[in-house]
Parts: structure tokens; sequence; C-alpha cells
């Protein structure tokens, strides 16, 4: 509204409704009437009724956040719980893990303790045994055969002979005290005692007594019964000697590289005491189910360096111009002076195995013991790739040097089990359990008696 300038009544001017929500102020006096009155107010509610649903809208969303920052805060919660109970399970079973972890050390201690007693007593008894064998070579030796039910002294009782062989003979038993299976050997009545058998068959005692490896056969007791008797007690393990599978014809290179890395290894162990095979061959070695599934047997000529365990005055086991071993499989050295040789021997030795093994065919072929021991000290074996292209070219050079002439060429034992166990394991072969098993259920697969003594050959050099 405006005033008149003759002095009238002030003037009125109309608004219109899009000035009224526009930024400008309205001049003085303004007002809205009819259609525009009607206009500005339904705009007005309009604004009322956004501004209602924006604040319903806000209203909800800060419902909706604090609900959410709610649920927030008791996961939160839930999971710092959590969090909480996993810190005290995880403690309590590392707790657990280490209390277990100290009682199977424990036990291992103990058993570690066990036979080192054992071995201890072996040795012992071994000892005072051979102040008694000359008495007892003087007076005849062992008493005649066991027959089945015998028992020697309270100890065992005979089931049947296992076998006959160079050495002793060996009886299938049961312990009277565990009544588990054993094997006992005692010197073969048909054999004269003479000194040097009784010093040898002692002798295998100490050396399978001094080493232990779970692929050697376990001696558990040596002893001289009442009636006169030199006998011994091993574990008794049923299977099939690596001779009677060679019958079914070779082997493929994985059986070959899983199972002699396990041959190697229990030689290595032997000689790690010092312990010397000296006859290392097919019929001395042992396809089982018990773990590992290969055993090495017969120590009956095997030798203890460097004087280990046996006392100075002990008469010498092998004489001079003795031959000691089997010609198939005997090293060079072996030819020469059976006395001095070491474990490279036996890497010679377990050489001609794989060969046989992997070929069906020895490195050497000869007439009689005196053509095989020439070519074991003159000729050079054939290569194994060139008897079978198709053998892995690391196969035939780790075989190839351990029939190297020069007994310093050829690798250790422990160095022939890594490299076998390698090269099984680039060809992926199966473990040795699966292997053997094969050989068990092959249509023509034998079972044979671990523990019967195979023939030991002792010819004199001329």
């Amino acid at each position: 509204m405006s005033t008149d300038p003759k002095g009238g009544a002030p003037s009125r001017i109309a608004l219109d409704p899009d000035a009224l929500f526009s930024n400008d102020e309205p001049p003085r006096g303004a007002v809205l009437e009819g259609e525009a009155l009607e206009q500005a107010y339904w705009r007005i509610r309009g604004r009322e009724r956004e501004l209602a649903r924006q604040q319903a809208f806000w209203a909800s969303t800060n419902d909706a956040l604090a609900n959410a920052y709610a649920e927030l805060e008791r996961k939160s919660a839930e999971l710092d719980a959590a969090r909480q109970e996993l810190v005290r399970l995880n403690e309590e079973l590392e707790a657990r893990v280490a209390a277990q972890v100290s009682e199977i050390v424990a036990r291992a201690r103990e058993v570690d303790v066990l036979n080192a007693q054992l071995r201890m007593q072996v040795r012992e008894r071994s000892h005072e045994l051979a102040a008694a064998l000359e008495k007892l070579a003087q007076n005849g030796g062992s008493a005649g055969l066991l027959a089945s039910g015998e028992e020697i002294d309270g100890r065992v009782r005979i089931v049947c002979e296992l076998g006959q062989g160079g050495m002793g003979a060996v009886f299938l038993a049961q312990d009277l005290a565990s009544e588990q299976l054993v094997a006992v050997k005692v010197l073969s009545p048909r054999t004269p005692p003479t000194p040097q058998l009784l010093q040898r068959f002692l002798g295998e005692a100490r050396a399978a007594a001094s080493v232990a490896h779970p692929a050697i056969i376990r001696s558990l007791a040596i002893d001289l019964s009442a009636d006169g008797r030199i006998y011994q007690i091993l574990e008794y393990v049923r299977g099939k000697t690596l001779s009677e599978r060679l019958e079914a014809g070779p082997g493929d290179p994985s059986e070959i590289a899983r199972l002699g890395a396990v041959i190697a290894d229990a030689l290595a162990a032997a000689h790690e005491l010092g312990v010397v095979h000296r006859d290392v061959k097919p019929s001395n070695i042992l396809l089982c189910l018990e773990p590992p599934c290969v055993k090495v047997f017969d120590f009956g000529i095997a030798k203890l360096r460097d004087g280990a365990d046996i006392g100075q005055d002990s008469p010498r086991v092998t004489s001079t111009g003795e031959l000691v071993g089997t010609p198939e499989y005997i090293s060079p050295e072996q030819v020469f002076d059976a006395s001095t040789v070491g474990p490279p021997s036996d890497v010679y030795s377990l050489g001609i195995v794989l060969f046989e093994w992997l070929t069906g065919r020895r490195p050497f072929d000869g007439n009689n013991a005196t053509s095989y021991l020439l070519q074991h000290v003159s000729e050079r074996p054939p290569s194994l790739g060139s008897v079978v292209p198709s053998a892995p070219p690391s196969l035939g050079t780790i075989v190839d040097r351990c029939l190297e002439k020069q007994a310093n060429a050829r690798p250790t034992a422990a160095e022939l089990a890594r490299e076998l166990a390698a090269i099984a394991d680039a060809l992926e072969a199966p473990p040795a359990a699966t292997l053997v098993q094969r050989v068990f259920s092959a249509p023509t697969a034998g079972v044979a008696l671990s523990t019967a003594p195979t023939m030991t050959e002792r010819r004199s050099v001329r």
C-alpha cells in the first residue's frame, strides 16, 4: 500500500504469486487478491507438504542410522567376544600340542634308552660268550637239531624250522614271555663248530645289535643255552626276498629308486656305526608289508670296522686268502683282502643288485667263482643305459658310479639314498608300501620268511 501524492487514500498494488516466492523484497502496499491469493495459498500448502515429507524422510533416515549404529555396536561386541574365545582356544590348543609333543619326545627318549640298553645287553652278553667259544668248539659245538615244541632256556618254544644256511639253522619260535613269534638262529649242527665259525656267528649278533634302523632286522638277544647251543633271537617278519621278486622279471625305475633308497639308507645307518655288511645281495633283502617295507638281514659276515665293540684279543674272523661274500656280488677290494673292506664295498654290491633289478641280469656273467672274481677286478661293467636305454639317465648314472672299480670313486650309501629318493620323487613313484603290495598281489607272488639264512660263500683263493 502507498500514499496518494495529493493526500488521498493509500493505493493498493496487486502482487504476483511468483514475486511472493522470489528472493526480492515485495513492494510496499503489495497485496494478494483473487486468483493470485488462491495460487499463493496452494503453493504454500504444497511447500508445507514437501517440508513434512522431507522431515519424515530425515526422521526415518535418522532412525535407520541409529539402528544401524546399534547393530554395528552389537556385532562389534560379538566379534570381540569371538576373538577372545579364539585366542583362548588357540592358547588351549597350543598347550595341548606342547604337552603331546613333550610326551612324544619323552616316549621317544625312553625307546632310545631301551634300544640302547638292549644293544648294550647284547654286546655285553656277546663278550661273555666269547670266553666260551674255544671250549664250546672243543666240546663239539651245538647240540642236535631242535624239534617242534622244544624250549630253549625257558625263553622260546620252537614251532618249526625255517631253513639252513652256511652259518646256522633258523627256527620259527614263540617268545614265552610276550607270546610273539620270533626267529631263533643256532649254529648248524651239520657244520663243525670251529672257533672261526663261532666267532663269525657272534660277530653277526654284534653287528645286528649295534644298528637300530627300521629297515634292518633287529637282534633281540644272543645267549648260550644250558645244553651248549649258541643261539640268537631275531625279530620275525613275513615277506618275500628280492631274489624271489626277481624271478618274476625286472622291476621298473620307480620301484627300484623308491625301494633302493630305503636299502641304501639302512646301509648308511650301519656304516655310520662302523658296521659293513659285506654280503649285500637279493637273497639278503626282504620285501615286506611292515614299514618301511624293505629289510636288510643276515649280517653273518659283517665286520665291525676299526675293532669297534671287539676286544683286542679277539681272533681274526677272516683269514688271509679267504673269500668272504658271494662271488656274483662281491666288490673288487673283497677279492684281494676281505679283512680290509669298508663301506664302499657294500655300495658296489648294492650297485650290482640295482643293475640286476632293472635289467634282469647281472653286469657280469661268469661260469664259476674265479671268472666272477676276475671280472670284478679287471673288466668294466656295461653301463646301465646301454642295457636299458629307456632307463632315466639319472638312475643309470648313479648305478654306474656304484660300480666304479676304485672305492673312493663310488658314492657313499647316504649319498646313494638321497639321490635314489630324489629320482623316485621326480618319477612320481608311489610309496614303498604300494610298490610292495603290488609285488605280493602278483599272481605268482609267494611269501617267504625273512629270517631264513642264506648260504655264505667261503672259498680259499689260490
